[in-house]
């Protein structure tokens, strides 16, 4: 048997009751003040009361994605293996509590492309109907999900408007969810997640674009955060959910209509004391880890040390494209194949389709002439409303010839009953 080493001694003052608040306040204390992580040893039966203080099990240092695979095989729909505790228990996020909504606040370099990427992938491994949409301003966040069927991207941080779009789209499904339900009460629905990483940005080139096309009487916020608003209070009930995440969230950044507060779900890395406070509030404030992926969370009621799981962008998009179940991987599209069955990656869903007989159009200049329209015509009415289901061939956009007209169909609709439009 293994015995425990003391790292640290306490005296306590004689008239210390040693209540579970005051044991729990002076165990977080210690906690916060040394670099490792300690559990309490009392004794308070005679005087003078002391607590020593043992060094505990720490979480690992990396938990790489096939140490875990059957673990995250193992969640059920909506529910999310983020890594392992400094017990190397597994640690779970779910989105079937009362928890419904998400929000990370974590410095630069510390996993954060990594956790949402695989928990985007989780979500659609699990159900071939559930689908998520990610909105990344850097370009970076989701770049192992390029061209997964079910993930709808919209990263160019020249098109703040398509993102605006992309997130209307997930509100309006949100609202059909909800007329669907009130004619059958008995209705279920796939998970659906709304991702947007580089929250700070994305916060500040929504507001320098609506400050260029703002009217008189329009609110001071951006009509987006209305759209994000309403997922938050309604979208739990018909399985849509948020996940917010940057280096800083607070009140102005989410809109200033008082979004923080449905984040019930936190996470903190690379934090300074003002972070935890403003994020979480408990007090002490522990101290934040160098290590890459060890984030704590907090649910509320208590806060836990994890190391992420780490996985690489092919195991990412390999999980992603593939279903739990058999039946589901038979009906998914997964792309081309060996010829066993097994996805091979590097392949977007543009070159895909292309394989199939599906006919793309790629990059703006192309696609106006393809529609016969000036290319800053179409880059306006593309701001406007974005074409849907648009993809990307590196950082170009693509699009099939029948979703380019169909856009364009509903355009010249529109036209014939309004003054032709001047190039």
């Amino acid at each position: 048997m293994t015995t425990e080493k003391i790292v640290a001694t306490l005296q306590l003052p004689d008239h210390f009751q040693g209540t579970a608040e005051q044991k729990k306040a002076v165990t977080a204390l210690a906690n916060a003040r040394l670099p490792f992580e300690v559990e309490a040893r009392w004794r308070t039966t005679k005087h003078p009361f002391t607590v020593d203080f043992v060094r505990v099990a720490q979480c690992p240092r990396v938990v790489p994605f096939g140490s875990v695979r059957d673990k995250v095989e193992a969640c059920k729909p909506g529910e999310i293996l983020i890594g392992l505790d400094r017990q190397r228990k597994p640690f779970h996020g779910s989105f079937l509590t009362d928890d419904p909504h998400w929000g990370f606040e974590v410095g630069s370099r510390r996993g954060k492309s990594t956790f949402l990427s695989l928990s985007a992938a989780q979500i659609l491994h699990q159900d071939p109907a559930a689908e998520a949409t990610g909105i990344d301003v850097k370009r970076e966040s989701f770049k192992s999900l390029l061209g997964v069927p079910r993930f709808h991207l919209h990263n160019d941080p020249a098109d703040i408007a398509a993102m605006w779009n992309g997130i209307r789209r997930v509100k309006e499904l949100m609202d059909r969810r909800c007329n669907e339900r009130a004619d059958d009460p008995t209705l279920e629905f796939p998970f659906h997640l709304l991702l947007i990483d580089e929250l700070s940005q994305f916060s500040a080139q929504s507001m320098q674009l609506w400050r260029q096309i703002k009217e008189k009487g329009d609110p001071a916020h951006p009509p987006v955060w209305d759209d994000i608003a309403a997922i938050m209070w309604q979208g739990a009930a018909f399985r849509v959910h948020i996940v917010l995440a940057g280096q800083r969230i607070d009140h102005q950044i989410t809109g200033g209509i008082g979004l923080i507060t449905s984040l019930g779900f936190r996470g903190l890395a690379g934090f300074r004391r003002q972070h935890w406070m403003r994020l979480v509030g408990t007090f002490p404030v522990p101290r934040s880890r160098p290590e890459r992926g060890r984030w704590i969370y907090s649910d509320g009621e208590s806060e836990t040390w994890v190391q992420n799981i780490w996985a690489t962008d092919d195991e990412i998009k390999q999980w992603a494209t593939t279903t739990s179940h058999d039946t589901a991987n038979e009906a998914a599209v997964t792309g081309p194949t060996d010829g066993s069955g097994k996805w091979e990656p590097g392949t977007s869903a543009a070159e895909e389709s292309t394989q199939r007989g599906t006919e793309w159009v790629t990059g703006n200049v192309d696609a106006a002439a393809y529609l016969g329209i000036h290319p800053e015509t179409f880059r306006k009415r593309r701001q406007a409303r974005e074409i849907p289901n648009t993809q990307r061939v590196g950082r170009s956009p693509t699009w099939t010839t029948q979703s380019l007209d169909a856009w364009g169909a509903m355009w010249e609709q529109e036209a014939s009953n309004q003054p032709a439009e001047v190039a």
